[in-house]
């Protein structure tokens, strides 16, 4: 569950309550609710993009588009690519304290790429890299 987890992890909806691996239910509302349309958009393979989760596969050019859908319904990134800090920053579990917060913006938000489907998934690894 790499960057889904990441996702998860760095890039939670607003809510009270956090599962055993620290997700809010609204994540996962909003993962299951897009996937199939960021799937399709992203000409991702459910299989791969399993493959993927459970770290048999690398990520590929659907995979990383997949990723940048499903941030870009969240509202962390924009079509074109471009990362809207103020929403990451909104978007970061309760638990962080405002330091964390601001790290992770300050490290994470200014990544540019010239594809975004590329910056998406640089923004999960900055994210992951933070986490850790």
């Amino acid at each position: 569950m790499k960057y889904i987890i990441i996702l998860g992890l760095c890039l939670v909806p607003f809510s009270h309550q956090s599962d055993k691996h620290g997700f809010k239910p609204d994540f996962y509302d909003i993962v299951e609710e897009n996937s199939p349309e960021c799937l399709k958009e992203s000409n991702a393979k459910k299989e791969d993009l399993d493959d993927f989760l459970n770290e048999k596969v690398e990520a590929n050019k659907e995979i990383k588009c997949y990723l940048k859908c499903v941030l870009e319904k969240m509202g962390i990134i924009s079509a074109d690519g471009v990362i809207d800090a103020n929403e990451l920053k909104a978007q970061l579990p309760d638990e962080y304290d405002q330091n964390k917060k601001d790290d992770v913006i300050q490290k994470c938000a200014k990544i540019q790429s010239e594809n975004p489907c590329e910056t998406a998934y640089l923004l999960a690894e900055c994210c992951e890299d933070q986490m850790y």
